[in-house]
């Protein structure tokens, strides 16, 4: 299962994505237990962030392609960003949400 992987290895992925398409931070939401890892090897928790009752994290599970959305202000630093977001299936089943905000 997705979630249940090596986060360092997740990690390495997010951080590299960073850097290569030039995002502010990239992050992966898990479906099942809310978890957010983030790029600056920050790990959110269901019962510190809401990863669930986002904007854009509700409209990213309800499509199968990329979406943007915004800009609004980030709860992380009050910024103004747009969040470019992708579910994440596999076998027909949301595992999460991959994004990425730019300032």
């Amino acid at each position: 299962v997705l979630d249940k992987g090596n986060d360092e290895e997740i990690f390495s992925l997010l951080e590299s994505f960073k850097e290569a398409f030039g995002f502010k931070l990239v992050f992966l939401g898990f479906e099942n237990s809310g978890r957010v890892l983030l790029s600056d090897r920050k790990i959110l928790d269901s019962k510190s962030f809401a990863l669930k009752n986002l904007t854009w994290y509700q409209e990213a599970k309800k499509t199968t392609k990329s979406s943007v959305y915004g800009p609004y202000q980030s709860l992380m630093n009050n910024n103004h960003i747009l969040t470019y977001a992708m579910p994440i299936y596999k076998n027909g089943k949301l595992m999460g949400v991959v994004g990425g905000d730019c300032t």
